[in-house]
């Protein structure tokens, strides 16, 4: 099976990583009482070569975090929510039964299997409901640091940081498709606001234990950076979002089932499953020739 070299972190992404390890740190100390240890936790998330210019952006864009008034809201979720973890790399085989996706109101096959999974989930808590008690799988996203991006759709509470903020609290503004409920998006599901989210969010609740197809609940706040073309880090427009999503039972099924047809061709060596094993096999070798021939060297 190919597999590309990791690629050095870059800036863009060890800002992120430096804003992870500052929030961690402060809400081991704020929650669970713990001693600090931020300058560890930089150092390993953090490689070398950026280190020096991560560590100030990623102070920022924390300070940015806090006058959004993010970080007090988090923290009254917590204080209301059960099993509250920050979490590291999970690694755990997951088993469940996932659905063909097909047209509406037609009957697709189902695909059982158990399929290996890794993740790193930030954080996970049980929010108690009317009925009982659901996990709430919580990400914290870093998005355009040293370029352009724009908030996903969807956000239950949008905040400017930069260049205006209102002194004092700031309600911010919600999505016009967003449709509250007790603190949760009856419109968009995670998948609908961000489709890269909405996996992320479903194989982090099956890794944490829920099973394929139960109620999971995704929570993500965006920080994102909307610059100039070649401005410098953190120089523009600055938001910060938060989402709060229900994970469709529908659309687990559907992940689910993707997962282990891709899963079952890599057993095989028939890596491109939308191919005929020829053509997957004529791919796969034509990408060996690319990566033997060093052109992998100009992507780092």
């Amino acid at each position: 099976m190919l597999k590309e070299p990791r690629m050095p972190q870059t800036l863009p992404m060890a800002v992120g990583s430096a804003f992870d390890a500052i929030v961690k740190n402060r809400l081991s100390m704020d929650v669970f009482g713990g001693i600090d240890e931020g300058e560890e936790l930089f150092m390993q998330q953090v490689e070398p070569h950026v280190r020096d210019a991560a560590g100030p952006l990623g102070e920022r864009v924390f300070e940015m975090y806090k006058a959004a008034g993010a970080y007090s809201d988090l923290m009254v979720e917590l204080a209301a929510a059960e099993d509250v973890r920050l979490i590291g790399r999970l690694d755990s085989s997951v088993t469940g039964v996932g659905h063909e996706p097909v047209a509406p109101g037609t009957c697709g096959r189902t695909r059982a299997g158990t399929v290996r999974l890794l993740g790193e989930p930030d954080l996970s808590f049980v929010k108690k409901v009317d009925d009982g008690k659901r996990l709430v799988v919580f990400d914290w996203k870093v998005n355009g640091a040293c370029s352009a991006a724009s908030p996903a759709k969807g956000y239950a509470k949008k905040v400017q940081v930069q260049p205006h903020l209102v002194p004092g609290y700031n309600p911010g503004v919600i999505h016009k498709d967003c449709l509250l409920v007790n603190g949760y998006d009856r419109a968009l599901t995670m998948a609908m606001c961000n489709a890269t989210w909405g996996r992320q969010i479903a194989i982090y609740g099956w890794l944490l234990g829920s099973p394929v197809g139960a109620e999971t609940r995704g929570a993500i706040d965006q920080i994102s950076h909307r610059g100039k073309q070649g401005c410098k880090p953190l120089t523009g427009k600055v938001f910060v979002s938060q989402y709060r999503n229900f994970i469709s039972i529908g659309y687990q099924r559907e992940l689910f089932w993707h997962i282990c047809r891709i899963a079952e061709g890599v057993a095989c060596g028939h890596y491109f499953v939308d191919l005929t094993r020829e053509e997957s096999d004529k791919k796969t070798a034509d990408l060996k020739t690319i990566a033997d021939s060093g052109f992998s060297d100009l992507l780092r």
